[in-house]
Order: C-alpha cells, then sequence, then structure tokens
C-alpha cells in the first residue's frame, strides 16, 4: 500500500503539469491529449492487481484540480471556487466506476469509467449550465480541427481526450515494465495516427456545419433563444446517452450486491 502511495506522487505531479501546460494556451490544449495517461496507467495497473482504484481516483481529481487552478490563474483569471466542482465529480465518477467494476466485473473496463465520466458533465449542464465553463477538455475545441461536434456535441472534446488517454494507456501499459511502461513504437505510430485523426482530417476533408461553441452548449442550456435548430433539436446526445448507460449500470451493480450478499 505504501509502495503504491508513493508512486501516485510522480504520477499527480506529472499530469497536474501536463493538465496545466494543456490550459495555458489555445495552441497548447493538444497536450490534453495524454496528459492523464500516467493516473490510467497506474489505474489500469490497479484494476489488473484487483486493488481499489479509489486512492488513484482521488490522484486524478487533484491533476484536475490543481491543474486547472494553476492554468486560470497563470492566465490572468480570478479564483472561483467552482474550480472545485470537476474534480469532485471526477472523484465521484471513480467511485461510481469501481462499484460497477467491483459488482459485475464488466470486460468494459477503463471504457466505463469514460461512460461515468461524459455522464457527470451532462449532470453537470443540467443542475447549473454555467458548470460548463470548466470543463476541462473543451480547451482543445480552440484546435483546427474537423467540425466533428456539429455531430457530437461540445463533450466530443471530452470523449476525444478521455479516449486519447485511454489509448495511449492501453498502448504503453506493461505490468512487468520499468514505471509499468513498454514502448512499442509501432502501436505508438498507430495509436497516434488514430488519436490526431481529428487534426489532419481538417486539412483534407471539409464539412458543412458550425462547431458548437462552449458558449452554445451553455445557453442551450440555460433556456436561452439559438439560432441553430439542428443543436437545439440533439443537445449533448452523447452525454445524454452516457448518463442513462451510467445511471443503468449504477442500479445493476447495487442490485447485484444486494443480491450476492
Amino acid at each position: 500500500m505504501e509502495k503504491n502511495l508513493k508512486g501516485l506522487i510522480p504520477t499527480l505531479a506529472i499530469s497536474t503539469a501536463l493538465v496545466t501546460i494543456g490550459l495555458l494556451a489555445d495552441n497548447l490544449s493538444v497536450v490534453l491529449l495524454f496528459a492523464l495517461v500516467p493516473v490510467f496507467i497506474i489505474l489500469k495497473d490497479s484494476i489488473a492487481n484487483g486493488d481499489t482504484p479509489i486512492k488513484y481516483g482521488l490522484a486524478l481529481a487533484l491533476s484536475l484540480s490543481i491543474g486547472p487552478m494553476l492554468g486560470f490563474l497563470v492566465t490572468g483569471n480570478s479564483f472561483d471556487f467552482y474550480l472545485f466542482i470537476y474534480p469532485l465529480g471526477v472523484a465521484l465518477t471513480t467511485s461510481l466506476y469501481w462499484l460497477v467494476q467491483k459488482n459485475l466485473n464488466s470486460n468494459l473496463g477503463l471504457v466505463t469509467f469514460v461512460i461515468y465520466w461524459l455522464a457527470f458533465e451532462y449532470f453537470a449542464l443540467l443542475i447549473n449550465p454555467e458548470l460548463g465553463n470548466y470543463f476541462v477538455f473543451g480547451a482543445l475545441s480552440k484546435l483546427p480541427v474537423i467540425n466533428f461536434s456539429h455531430f457530437t456535441g461540445f463533450l466530443g472534446y471530452t470523449l476525444w481526450a478521455l479516449a486519447s488517454n485511454l489509448i495511449l494507456s492501453f498502448v504503453l501499459y506493461d505490468a512487468n515494465g520499468p514505471f509499468k511502461i513498454k514502448l512499442r513504437i509501432l502501436s505508438l505510430v498507430y495509436a497516434a495516427i488514430i488519436i490526431t485523426s481529428p487534426l489532419w482530417l481538417s486539412l483534407i476533408w471539409n464539412i458543412d456545419g458550425d462547431n458548437i461553441s462552449r458558449q452554445l452548449m451553455i445557453d442551450n442550456y440555460s433556456g436561452l433563444p439559438l439560432e441553430n435548430t439542428d443543436y437545439l433539436e440533439k443537445g449533448e446526445w452523447l452525454g445524454r446517452t452516457s448518463a442513462w448507460v451510467a445511471v443503468l449500470l449504477t442500479i445493476y451493480a447495487l442490485v447485484k450486491k444486494k443480491i450476492t450478499k
């Protein structure tokens, strides 16, 4: 236990630094595509060893608390209490994920974690749309990428970031390697092509339709009139679908836990 906790310190430091860098400037936000890989690797290792991943989830929450706070303050923004809401939601996400993983023995693994994360952001929008200002991975919307948010909604950026970190953690993870990592060059090349596809596709493919901005998402869930009727009808369908799946998974896990007692 003590050894594992010591391993959290460099993991937390690296991810916090990368998240902070990713928020410092628009053109640096690409760093968010791999900022959480260290935490994902140690989280994956905890699952493989049958350990409770909640403490690793707290490390993830800290990375998403300290990083954004430093990023916001360095770029001249004032301190805001809402900065704490997002990491608290991530900590809750990790706890619910662990509950499902423990009681359902799901083969989806960290994919379930992504579902819960998207669900959390959707519920946050419903509770207070202004919380959308603090969705960390929304910083990726400033990159010159193909306008996939026209199809996915603004939470598509969260999915892009989490999927990228998840893919890289799977490619790099090795239980017996130094720092639980093994470099597989060909696999990394394939992963990089997949992860950066929104960037290079934007150079060769033009899609009609406006990107969904952060403000448009907030206005929609604040009940303000919108000119974008397509988005008005679909909303954040990705988050909404994830929320339904997360609720069903949680209920199923709780029921199974009670039955098997």
